[in-house]
């Protein structure tokens, strides 16, 4: 991955940053393998730049996001996101994989070594996630629970960040 950007196009269409300037570089690598059919193991890395005259220090600005869920970051938290974070390095690595054909399950862990601004001290934040999927079957057919479970951390904040999310949905 590779992106950067001048934010001239965004400055056009909105006021959002008028009095800053966005200038975003960043390049990232994702490692997948598959040591059996149903198990992947991933490990990725992401290298914003520190720009001290730029939105949250050269963080990607997050209207620039054209993706639903996680971004074009690799290394990405769950109950964050790497742009909202700042500029610096991002680590994650996760294993997932199906039990049988009704349970998934995974876990992820990521390490966020970013800052938004340059006068600040890194966040330095771990966050440890692990979650599953239970599809039902015969007569609940179409019906399925999802449950994520996870801690953050960061040296930067007192307390812990603990949250758990439960979910029910049903396929018509």
């Amino acid at each position: 991955m590779y992106a950067k950007g001048d934010g001239q196009a965004l400055k056009q269409a909105s006021n959002l940053v008028e009095n800053h300037k966005v200038d975003h570089q960043g390049v990232g690598a994702l490692l997948s393998l598959n040591p059996k059919e149903n198990i992947t193991v991933k490990a990725g890395y992401n290298y914003i730049k520190e720009n001290k005259d730029s939105y949250m220090n050269g963080a990607l600005f997050t209207p620039y996001m054209i993706y639903t869920s996680s971004g074009p970051y690799f290394a990405q938290p769950f109950f964050t996101s790497t742009q909202d974070l700042g500029s610096g390095h991002a680590y994650m690595v996760s294993i997932e994989g199906s039990l049988n054909e009704q349970t998934y399950i995974g876990a992820n862990y990521s390490f966020m070594d970013l800052k938004e601004s340059s006068d600040v001290k890194s966040l330095n934040q771990s966050e440890y996630v692990i979650y599953g999927f239970y599809n039902f079957k015969g007569a609940m057919k179409g019906w399925s629970l999802a449950n994520f479970f996870g801690v953050v951390t960061s040296p930067r904040e007192d307390k812990v960040f603990l949250q758990n999310r439960f979910g029910v949905k049903y396929i018509f």
